[in-house]
């Protein structure tokens, strides 16, 4: 049956959107074989193992496997406490690893481990982090930016708290960020697992616990436990604002000053072909006590060939939103399966939020350095598919604006 009861349309959105019958409509999710590789986590036979104790250099841990194995063998570097400092991951082959119940502190300044360019190979897992009681961070706790990266496994950590610096509002930054800035598709971050793990206490005021953008293909987001978060808990972004995000501003420093996620159609700057995340999975996770004021345990703003599937949500403001960011178009994405109980504002949220595209609309400027346009306001969206989700909350769906080719089905 199609169309639910408790369903609020705005009163553009009855003539945009459009619900057919013939077999393009409905969402082409993506298929089991595509995805992401895990041999990252169940591959690994052999790997030299060195103990990393309180206050000694992780740098100084990597030199010792490379002596002993050379740098291209399985390195696995055991945190029995804290580092020295920060750390960025920049050999492949390499395991972080620990136990949860040793307590790490995340610095007061910049990710407290990240993975860069051209890195290849790397679990992170099993650890503890806490917020120190001096972080007011600007950054991610678990950050891997860049381009050309792949196989990259987040799993079984605990993140107790986490806030940006000064309690500012930025949600281009997350407790766990995956930032691909590739300009091309041999560029992407390809084959990310985010799986298993915990994050409570998020106190940015718009930040994410989870959050995906830009270049990224084969991914999943699984079996995660989110709770207490005063933005969004899993936040999937199909394009860069860079105005809205200080660290962009200096991107060109990464770069060597290519516009990295722009491209110009027509004398009109767009976002880059390839910026929006693709081929992914967001399944299983658990989210509860999304505080912050319209913002959503599940968001996904930008992105294709997306499947969204038994996921739970409890007590949040919004509990999934699928949307269309900035310029760009959301596509192919299956929303199946999924529950949600206690939503202040509704369960679901379909379609863009701006009455107006961009394509409708040539002055809105889809620059990310230098837009006009408010957070996720005139892309489009085509080919969604909503089916046997409990939706239970007063109010279950709100319909926005321009969705074509899709099938939204009540339960039962």
């Amino acid at each position: 049956m199609l169309l639910s009861t408790k369903f609020l349309l705005t009163a553009a959105f009855i003539n945009l959107l459009t619900i057919k019958s013939r077999a393009t409509s409905g969402a082409h999710p993506p298929a089991e074989s595509e995805k992401p590789n895990f041999s990252i986590i169940h591959g690994i036979k052999n790997s030299k193992t060195v103990y990393l104790n309180e206050g000694e250099d992780f740098y100084s841990k990597v030199r010792s496997c490379d002596g002993a194995i050379g740098s291209h063998e399985y390195c696995r570097i055991f945190l029995n406490g804290q580092p020295s400092r920060s750390f960025t991951i920049e050999r492949s082959n390499t395991i972080v690893t620990g136990h949860p119940r040793v307590k790490l502190y995340s610095p007061s300044r910049g990710p407290f481990i990240k993975v860069s360019n051209n890195t290849h190979n790397v679990l992170i897992e099993n650890l503890g982090i806490h917020e120190s009681a001096a972080s007011n961070s600007a950054t991610s706790v678990i950050e891997v930016s860049g381009s050309n990266i792949s196989q990259i496994a987040v799993r079984n950590c605990h993140i107790h708290g986490y806030k940006s610096i000064n309690g500012s509002t930025n949600e281009r930054i997350g407790a766990f960020t995956f930032r691909g800035i590739g300009l091309n598709h041999s560029d992407r971050i390809q084959d990310l697992v985010i799986t298993e793990n915990t994050i409570e206490n998020v106190h940015s005021s718009n930040g994410n616990a989870i959050l995906l953008l830009g270049n990224i293909e084969k991914w999943i987001v699984s079996w995660n436990k989110i709770s207490n978060v005063a933005g969004n808990g899993i936040h999937i972004i199909g394009t860069f604002l860079a105005s809205l995000f200080e660290h962009f501003l200096t991107i060109s420093s990464v770069t060597g000053g290519e516009t990295i996620y722009n491209q110009t159609v027509n004398r009109r700057v767009l976002p880059g072909r390839y910026d929006q995340p693709r081929i992914g999975w967001i399944e299983e996770n658990y989210i509860s006590d999304i505080t912050g004021e319209n913002s959503s345990a599940i968001n996904v703003n930008g992105a294709e060939k997306i499947s969204v599937e038994y996921n739970e949500v409890l007590n949040s403001s919004v509990a999934y939103e699928i949307g269309a960011e900035n310029c760009v178009e959301s596509a192919n994405i299956s929303f199946t399966g999924n529950i949600a109980h206690q939503s202040n504002v509704t369960d679901l949220i379909l379609g863009a939020s701006s009455p107006v595209g961009y394509e409708e609309d040539t002055t809105i400027k889809c620059d990310g350095r230098n837009t006009t346009a408010p957070i996720g306001g005139h892309g489009y969206m085509r080919q969604v598919s909503v089916s046997e989700n409990e939706l239970n909350s007063a109010t279950q769906v709100i319909l926005r604006f321009r969705v074509t080719e899709s099938i939204i089905a009540r339960s039962g």
